[in-house]
């Protein structure tokens, strides 16, 4: 699942989730301008760093990483999907521990000998390292997914599963999307409103 971001201050708009929703219904989830990862610092590496991101959270916490992004608007697709499109897990190693410490002085060697087509970078996007620093760092619950480089996830509206929609706003949207038939995107997949629990969840994406 992926989430739409509400917008920061002092430009806050708090309709903004609401029509980022609607444009990436034409088929295009690009990627964050942020770098992720291990190597996310190194500039030499361009965009591959950047990424779509994707949230494989368990049913109770959907609503905890709505929250966090500040929007109930988002679309999900499956595992499948995403897998064929080049997106991964990500690879939690917690600092100070001897996995992290060698993937550490792995990617040391490489910027020593630099090489921006060397395999090794289509790596280091998924690699990350959660534990306490300055401040705590630990968003494992998420189950996150990375698609990298600046392509990002084009799509069509049956490669959809499901998607997030205030629940207060699933009839009008129903008739919203169907009056366009023909000239917009008519997604037919189950809308799920983030706030429902997880037995609400559930029931409506196994289906009636």
């Amino acid at each position: 699942m992926h989430f739409t971001r509400a917008s920061d201050p002092p430009q806050h708009d708090p309709d903004k989730p609401y029509w980022d929703h609607l444009s990436i219904l034409y088929g295009h989830l690009k990627p964050s301008e942020m770098r992720w990862g291990i190597a996310r610092h190194e500039r030499r590496l361009g965009d591959s760093q950047r990424a779509v991101c994707f949230a494989e959270v368990p049913l109770p916490f959907v609503r905890r990483i709505a929250d966090r992004r500040g929007s109930r608007y988002g679309i999900g697709f499956t595992q499948e999907f995403v897998r064929r499109h080049g997106a991964a897990r990500v690879w939690y190693l917690d600092k100070d521990e001897p996995a992290v410490k060698a993937f550490q002085a792995t990617l040391s060697d490489h910027l020593a000998h630099f090489d921006p087509a060397d395999p090794f970078w289509e790596l280091t996007p998924f690699v990350d390292r959660p534990g306490l620093y300055r401040r705590e760092y630990r968003f494992e619950w998420e189950r996150e997914w990375r698609l990298p480089g600046s392509g990002g996830l084009r799509f069509s509206v049956d490669d959809i599963a499901f998607l997030f929609i205030p629940e207060e706003l699933h009839l009008a949207a129903r008739g919203f999307f169907d009056s366009y038939e023909g000239t917009a995107p008519n997604p037919q997949c189950p809308f799920l409103d983030p706030h429902w629990d997880a037995a609400q969840l559930a029931q409506a994406l196994s289906g009636p």
